[in-house]
């Protein structure tokens, strides 16, 4: 007898990997840097965080399909990282989860919020309506089909299935209401948005209809971008998929839709210092701003996008000045004065690549500087770096 399982539609826990778009999928989406791979970690929960390490008691989680995960998109223009940054400035403490997963729907959402928010009591709960249900409402056997990508349970290995003309509309209605309801029961602020998605889709259309009226009649709130989507394509790298300038402009319109029922009581400071640098890295450390005033809570992380331009270990290195105090860190300690404190880092030779650093903070610093230099062969070429500060 074959034992079968629910889905849990999810990145995966503890994840620290590069994903590269294949050459196909770069084919079909020139809008894509072709020589670009992209870092993604998640936590114990299988969240991705914020580059800013923020810890808060009060969370947003962002539960959507690849639209949302954002897989190829720089960390730093994520749209939970941006949303993060936009609250941490305007005087809101909020920690902002990213649980989107690639060919997720609405049904892979019920099971994941049972499954992963039942203890997140109080927290804010950000649905993103996904573009994958458009599949099951049209299966006659809807979400239990065997489809390989759509079955909810599994194993599923059929590529074709029997299909019907139109929506099912009711079921559709009946896993919103579902999710409302384990929302409520769990004591969890539910917010809907439409789907996003540009260009002519119907069914897509008829998807954001259904939930619109639905959330209308049932008093949800429901950030509607349909329109807005659909006469700026240039948000997009595809029908479906933000560009960073899509990422940023999701994040604002979602912060100006949340903010009313979020609380502004903030005493933390994040703060974001630029290096004065771009192009080839030379051999001599170009160094941050000093950060004073650091304090128990400080989180300090280095941000890096790169090139790796030959076949070397050890392109470049970021060195950490802790002004003589006696302190003990995993870095390296360098006996040239101009380094101090040091760690290689690399990417993948003749890729481009953002990468986010954690920079130690002793108990007893007060205050840190932080730099970045070539090492080997040709080293690196900057497109952009900075401190993110948060106090």
């Amino acid at each position: 007898m074959q034992k079968r399982n629910i889905r849990l539609k999810e990145l995966g826990i503890n994840i620290n990997k590069v994903y590269a778009p294949a050459l196909e999928y770069l084919e079909n989406c020139p809008r894509l840097n072709k020589n670009e791979v992209y870092e993604i970690t998640t936590d114990n929960e299988g969240n991705q965080p914020s580059i800013f390490g923020n810890e808060s008691n009060n969370k947003i989680f962002m539960i959507g399909d690849s639209s949302i995960e954002c897989m190829y998109i720089r960390n730093s223009k994520k749209v939970h990282t941006v949303l993060e940054e936009i609250l941490l400035k305007n005087g809101y403490d909020y920690e902002v989860k990213n649980l989107g997963t690639s060919g997720s729907q609405t049904l892979n959402i019920i099971n994941l919020i049972i499954n992963k928010l039942i203890d997140k009591t109080d927290s804010t709960v950000v649905v993103a309506l996904p573009s994958n249900d458009e599949g099951p409402l049209l299966y006659e056997e809807n979400y239990f089909s065997p489809h390989i990508y759509h079955a909810t349970i599994l194993p599923a290995t059929e590529r074709k299935v029997k299909r019907n003309t139109e929506i099912n509309t009711e079921i559709y209605k009946r896993n919103l209401g579902l999710i409302n309801a384990i929302c409520n029961q769990l004591n969890l602020k539910l917010i809907f948005t439409s789907i996003c998605y540009t260009t002519d889709a119907q069914h897509l259309k008829t998807i954001n209809n259904i939930a619109r009226d639905y959330c209308n009649i049932n008093k949800i709130p429901f950030l509607d971008l349909e329109e807005e989507f659909q006469i700026n394509s240039h948000f997009f790298y595809d029908k479906l998929h933000f560009l960073p300038e899509g990422s940023v402009f999701f994040a604002q319109k979602l912060f100006c839709f949340l903010k009313d029922q979020l609380i502004q009581n903030s005493t933390k400071n994040l703060e974001l210092f630029k290096f004065n640098c771009s192009g080839m890295l030379e051999k001599n450390t170009i160094w941050s701003e000093t950060i004073s005033n650091i304090n128990d809570r400080t989180k300090i992380k280095l941000v890096i996008d790169f090139d790796h331009l030959e076949n070397t270990k050890t392109p470049a290195l970021y060195a950490v000045d802790y002004f003589d105090i006696k302190t003990k860190v995993s870095l390296i300690k360098s006996e040239n004065p101009d380094i101090g404190y040091y760690k290689y880092f690399s990417g993948q030779p003749h890729k481009r690549v953002e990468k986010v650093f954690n920079i130690e903070i002793p108990s007893d610093c007060k205050e840190i500087r932080v730099g970045i230099r070539k090492w080997d062969g040709k080293g690196i070429y900057i497109h952009n770096a900075f401190l993110s500060v948060l106090k």
